[in-house]
């Protein structure tokens, strides 16, 4: 059985924010793994993956995303390919990844399995998709990918509150205030436009 800690990606502005209270309740709950817990250190979403990659770097030996569809995102970068295992604690807005994995939806409930998974070396392999862009740089995604038609057909796609806006598209590694407005400083329209190829 693995000793390393537990590197832990918490992302307290997940879902509103409305799990933020139940952060350190499911810290104790990932040390029931009888490793050491360690929180990943991130200053927005673009440098998560990096930290994930160095706390493993630096001997952790799983880690656990707290957070919802972004965060997980984000987490995965660093342990895609790789015998790391990997947790998710749903705390997001629609937890999308962990309900289709068929994971438990509330965050207390998915760290005591968790604990148990990583105590037990009960682990299972998921599929995993992976797109190579441009520059060499190759992301994973565990949920949906879209690019093209869908990404015209959706234009802009959403309305989102100022601050999720730009938390969302910073994991994805875009600029919101590049791309939209704010409105009265509370709400962005975020959008993505696609080139059509030449013909």
């Amino acid at each position: 059985m693995a000793t390393g800690p537990v590197a832990v990606l918490v992302n307290p502005t997940a879902g509103r924010g409305r799990h933020r209270d139940t952060v350190p309740a499911v810290l104790r709950a990932l040390a029931g793994a009888g490793r050491p817990v360690e929180v990943v250190s991130a200053d927005n979403g673009s440098a998560a993956p990096a930290a994930c990659r160095a706390a493993l770097d630096a001997g952790a030996s799983a880690l656990v995303a707290v957070g919802g569809d972004g965060t997980v995102h984000l987490a995965l970068q660093a342990v895609a390919g790789t015998p790391v295992p990997f947790g998710i604690v749903p705390a997001g807005t629609g937890n999308d990844i962990a309900t289709n994995l068929g994971l438990p939806t509330a965050p207390l409930d998915a760290a005591e399995l968790i604990a148990y998974a990583l105590r037990t070396d009960h682990t299972r392999k998921v599929d995993l998709g992976r797109v190579n862009l441009a520059g060499g740089e190759v992301r994973w995604f565990a949920g949906v990918f879209g690019a093209g038609f869908d990404a015209i057909d959706l234009e802009p796609t959403r309305v989102y509150r100022a601050d999720d806006a730009r938390d969302f598209l910073a994991g994805a590694g875009i600029d919101a205030d590049a791309i939209g407005p704010a409105v009265d400083g509370k709400f962005i329209s975020a959008f993505v436009r696609a080139r059509k190829p030449p013909r």
